[in-house]
């Protein structure tokens, strides 16, 4: 039985983690041919989906004035075509689904590191800002919604955050499903290899340590978090902020004012070739606000890098202090300071506990669990 699988994602970037594990799956059901993929989404950008004819692009893109209605009229506009398919995987909160890959989290947990330290006043204007009510309205319908029938989380802090926030929810339905790396293309190996002339294109010279930051979305990455530990290192620690970000000049700004932006900084923006940036490396970096499981995280540890990650960052789960690196609070910039400078000092040995680590995390590992999770649904009863 071949089963029709609808994907919802409302926007694509070809620098998404989402999207690398959306194209992996679409890519490994092209082949099997046991399961056909419609993508549902407002726009997809990017050419790989294109590059497999059994999968359908629906644009679902209705017009829309401000973000609480492009919310709206996205779950509006592809509502009209679930029934027309078995099974109906949301990475967006879209009541109706009958799963959700809880990708980004919770928005409400977001909110709260957002808002950490803030007056109250303060906080209770952001939580009730009409865009993030509606985003909360919209998850809490999806997870009372009748339709809902499995959760994907992709972190053991997921699974954790659903249980705290939805706790009238049949936990049983919550199935831990890691994301995938892609280990042929990000490896010691490879990393090695690639060294020497990335160092040189980055300007990096043989004594100088390299901290790399790679994630879309910099308040959310804490990119300040970085740049506040950066000036308590030694002059030749660098740091590379890579990813995609509306207003870096506010970050640029900051580390002027920190004294940084005197040739320790690399402000490198979107890339689509992030093994460049772990072959230039010594530690992956990602104090991150709330960070579900980053790819770049995953991609870093399967080159060979040590981390230092936040306690809210999924990535928490695979690491053992002084092991693969280390976990910090990102509310405190100070405490990131010796992690660091063990992690260089120790690159070679927890960068290969690191890779130990996510070896049994493949995306067709994933894959495999998200068919047994089709086909269980889909039993008769």
């Amino acid at each position: 039985m071949t089963i029709s699988l609808a994907i919802v994602k409302q926007k694509y970037s070809a620098f998404g983690g989402a999207e690398k594990v959306i194209s992996a799956a679409v890519e490994a059901f092209e082949k099997s041919e046991d399961v056909r993929v419609s993508i549902l989404a407002r726009s997809w950008s990017d050419g790989t989906v294109a590059a497999f004819p059994r999968c359908e692009v629906v644009r679902c893109n209705p017009p829309y004035v401000g973000r609480a209605w492009r919310e709206r009229s996205f779950v509006w506009s592809v509502s009209r075509y679930l029934k027309h398919y078995d099974l109906v995987q949301a990475h967006e909160s879209l009541p109706g689904a009958h799963i959700y890959r809880a990708g980004s989290g919770l928005h409400q947990q977001w909110l709260k590191q957002m808002t950490r330290g803030l007056p109250e006043k303060q906080c209770q204007r952001v939580f009730s800002a009409k865009k993030n009510r509606v985003t909360m309205q919209l998850e809490r319908s999806m997870f009372e919604h009748s339709a809902l029938r499995a959760v994907i989380a992709n972190s053991p802090m997921v699974v954790r955050d659903i249980a705290e926030i939805y706790p009238d929810f049949d936990q049983s339905r919550v199935h831990l499903i890691w994301n995938g790396v892609n280990h042929a293309k990000f490896s010691p190996e490879l990393r090695l290899s690639r060294r020497v002339v990335n160092r040189q294109v980055l300007q990096l010279g043989t004594n100088d340590r390299a901290l790399l930051l790679l994630g879309s979305g910099w308040q959310r990455k804490g990119v300040e978090i970085a740049l506040r530990a950066l000036v308590q290192l030694p002059s030749n620690v660098c740091l590379l902020v890579a990813g995609k970000e509306s207003r870096p000049g506010r970050y640029q700004q900051l580390a002027h004012e920190l004294g940084i932006d005197d040739g320790r900084l690399r402000w490198i923006g979107p890339t689509s070739e992030p093994l460049n940036l772990y072959a230039a490396a010594d530690v992956f970096l990602l104090p991150s606000l709330y960070d579900q499981m980053p790819n770049a995280s995953l991609e870093a540890m399967a080159c060979g890098l040590p981390l230092v990650v936040s306690s809210t960052s999924g990535t928490r789960d695979l690491i053992h202090d002084g092991e693969e690196g280390f976990v910090r609070d990102w509310w405190q910039p100070d405490d990131w300071v010796d992690p660091i400078l063990q992690c260089l000092d120790s690159a070679e040995s927890m960068g290969l506990r690191a890779h130990q680590a996510v070896l049994p995390l493949s995306f067709e590992r994933m894959i495999q669990e998200w068919r047994h999770l089709y086909g269980t649904l889909l039993e008769p009863g």
